[in-house]
């Protein structure tokens, strides 16, 4: 039976050192052969921790370092002061970076531990801190000025894995978030396409410029600046701006088709419209092609292989 009551045991740091205190007390107290039977040990460590007692007192019964007295291979003197002095020159280089640049012959693991014993070095921040700290860079964004886009697999979550494969419901998930807000906008779907991500942005473009970014007039400097980064974004897409008739919120980015000019007969065979043929009659049976965008202000499209009447919006 262990001599000491579980309330102090448990309010212990260091229950190797209050176990052999403990011993030591009882072994100066009752003698060496009734404490190895209460302590359920041998006489020899019995005695081996009370002498250790008597000669340097509590300190004599932690462990001893097992570490050898002398290295014949460590670093002289003046090679350390050699690897600190490049260190000290170059605060940016790590050991292995001072070996390859400098060809030095020693190992990497002993000019870190040169650097590290005498020279400051940067302490790595936790992954709690380094979060902090963006996030207090991100909060001085102005709003709906950075985002990020990125695409997550839906099936490693246990409770959604049995309907997603019963049910058919999206593998995929897509998230813009805006870093300065943390707003997030999703969006849903079977497979990781570029036609799916455009997509995905297109609906928050949609929903910034009509709620953020309205036109205002008297305040052309607010407008050429939306269109001057709109314009950035289209172009890097391969789209094209337009101005919708009778829309207020500016001009905007038309997107464009990834099946642009593939042979058609309805629009349900398109990404956008199945547009009729340069000199097709309305009325007419024929084919069409894929328009290469989004959005079309005049359209003369065909529906269920007839090419129907010109229209625009």
């Amino acid at each position: 039976m262990y001599p000491t009551d579980y309330y102090t045991m448990i309010r212990s740091k260091d229950h190797i050192f209050d176990y052999r205190l403990h011993m030591v007390h009882s072994a100066i107290t009752l003698g060496v052969k009734p404490t190895a039977r209460i302590f359920k040990t041998s006489a020899p460590s019995v005695r081996k921790w009370r002498d250790r007692f008597k000669a340097e007192g509590s300190t004599g019964l932690h462990d001893r370092s097992r570490a050898p007295h002398s290295c014949p291979h460590k670093l002289s003197k003046e090679t350390e002061d050699k690897i600190v002095k490049l260190r000290k020159r170059l605060p940016g280089f790590g050991a292995e970076h001072l070996k390859d640049e400098f060809d030095l012959p020693w190992g990497v693991n002993s000019i870190a531990r040169v650097i590290r014993q005498n020279c400051k070095t940067r302490i790595k921040k936790k992954k709690h801190q380094r979060k902090n700290d963006l996030r207090h860079i991100k909060a001085a964004y102005k709003p709906c000025t950075h985002f990020q886009m990125d695409v997550k697999y839906l099936n490693d979550i246990p409770h959604y894995w049995p309907f997603m494969q019963f049910m058919g419901l999206p593998r995929f998930q897509y998230t813009i978030r805006e870093l300065s807000t943390g707003a997030q906008f999703l969006t849903y779907a079977d497979e990781i396409s570029k036609t799916y991500a455009i997509l995905t942005a297109k609906r928050l473009l949609d929903v910034k410029w009509a709620t953020k970014y309205p036109f205002e007039e008297g305040d052309p400097e607010k407008h050429d600046r939306r269109a001057g980064w709109l314009y950035s974004y289209c172009d890097g897409v391969g789209g094209m701006l337009f101005q919708p008739f009778l829309d207020e919120r500016g001009p905007l980015c038309n997107l464009p088709s990834l099946d642009a000019g593939k042979e058609c007969t309805d629009e349900s065979q398109c990404e956008s419209y199945c547009q009729a043929k340069e000199g097709a009659e309305a009325g007419s049976q024929e084919s069409g092609l894929c328009y290469g965008y989004q959005e079309a202000s005049c359209m003369q499209s065909v529906l269920n292989g007839v090419v129907q009447q010109m229209w625009c919006t």
